[in-house]
């Protein structure tokens, strides 16, 4: 990916932060996002055909979302918002998700101490 084709690329997800982060509801957040060229990777893994992660930090507001550059260019626009909003609806489900694990750790240490 030559540096025109990573620019242009760059900029359709550009353009969909601007339309979506304030109708999330993320504005406060800092919102970190990663353009990568080459060498995509997931929890240290190599992750070549995979098109975009995220990883949050709710306690600290904080989001990373890394897109894979080669592969954004295969998708059009409407499979890129696509995604893009899902990675974003991790913002939020990893909070649930953390809520669920605590309620669940809380409602068996209950348990333990009326024993």
């Amino acid at each position: 990916m030559n540096d025109a084709e990573f620019a242009m690329q760059q900029a359709r997800i550009l353009k969909l932060e601007e339309r979506w982060i304030t109708t999330l509801g993320l504005e406060a957040w800092k919102l970190n996002t990663v353009f990568v060229r080459n060498d995509f990777t997931s929890d240290g893994e190599p992750a070549p055909d995979t098109l975009a992660t995220a990883k949050t930090e709710w306690k600290y507001m904080m989001a990373t979302v890394s897109w894979n550059m080669p592969v954004v260019a295969d998708h059009n626009d409407r499979e890129l918002e696509r995604v893009f909003l899902h990675e974003y609806m991790h913002v939020f489900l990893n909070e649930l998700r953390l809520l669920r694990i605590q309620g669940d750790a809380a409602a068996y240490m209950s348990t333990v101490e009326a024993e």
